[in-house]
Formats: structure tokens, C-alpha cells, sequence
């Protein structure tokens, strides 16, 4: 996960490959649902490393101002899990065209706009001019002999 190219070269000179796999875990959460709500352990698990990697990645990435992280407090000694989102626009830019169109909805605010995504229907549509039932082949024009059966020994 380190490897997938969820940081820009730059951001990932610094963090550990065990540090960059939990900022890979948390920048597809980010994508999908504009912020990323996971437990600690479950990004760990995610990411093949332990708990405490995955609080000193967090607690780096805040300090270096990649990511902002809100914790909600439910009473005295009991947390729900943080929120983290995506702070620095240069890592906002570089996930916008890393991860696919339909993932926007988490880089909205950041830098600029979305363009709505194009579905593959729609591109066919356009490019060939003609329904599906003209480009189709008739059901009996694709086969005009049958196969007769082998014989044994043949």
C-alpha cells in the first residue's frame, strides 16, 4: 500500500513505507465519504501495522499540517472515533487526479471544482450514432450448419 502513489513524492520522503501504508488507508476513506472515520485499529489492520504506528503517523501528518484531525469527546473517558480529513492542497490535488472521478465527493472544497463524471453508457451512446438492436447480428445469422457430433475413434 506504501507504494500506490497515494502521496505525492514529496509529502512521502517524510514517512516510514509502514507510515505512508496508513496515510494509503486513510486518503481512499477520505475520497469516498470526505473525511475519514475509522478506528485506529481498523486502519492498522488495513495498513499491516500496528495501533501505535497508525497514532504516530496521525500525530505527524497534524503536525506537519497534512491532515486536521477533530476528536469528539462523548463523556469523561469515552471517545468516539476521530475525524480526519485532508488538510495540505497539495495532497488534496494530487488524490483529485490519483483516484477516480466517482471519489471526488471528499476534495470538493479544496482547490477548485469537480466535473461531473461520465458514465460508459453515455460515451457509447455518443460515439457509435446507431441503437444496440442495428449492431447486433440476428439470432439465426450466427450459426448456419450445426455440429454434428464427433465419432469415437476419429
Amino acid at each position: 500500500m506504501a507504494a500506490g502513489g497515494y502521496l505525492p513524492p514529496k509529502l512521502a520522503l517524510a514517512f516510514t513505507p509502514g507510515e505512508q501504508a496508513v496515510l494509503a488507508v486513510v486518503a481512499p476513506e477520505v475520497g469516498k465519504r470526505g473525511k475519514c472515520t475509522l478506528a485506529i485499529g481498523h486502519i492498522a489492520a488495513l495498513a499491516g501495522v500496528c495501533a501505535t504506528l497508525v497514532k504516530r503517523t496521525l500525530r505527524q501528518a497534524r503536525l506537519l499540517g497534512i491532515v486536521a484531525i477533530k476528536e469528539r469527546r462523548l463523556s469523561r473517558s469515552r471517545n468516539d472515533t476521530n475525524v480526519v480529513t485532508v488538510a495540505n492542497p497539495e495532497w488534496s490535488a494530487w488524490l483529485r487526479l490519483r483516484m477516480p472521478r466517482a471519489s471526488h465527493s471528499g476534495f470538493q472544497g479544496v482547490a477548485g471544482t469537480t466535473v461531473p463524471s461520465t458514465t460508459i453508457e453515455t460515451l457509447r451512446r455518443v460515439s457509435t450514432g446507431r441503437s444496440q438492436a442495428e449492431t447486433e447480428p440476428r439470432a439465426g445469422a450466427k450459426r448456419q450448419i450445426r455440429p454434428q457430433a464427433r465419432v469415437e475413434g476419429a
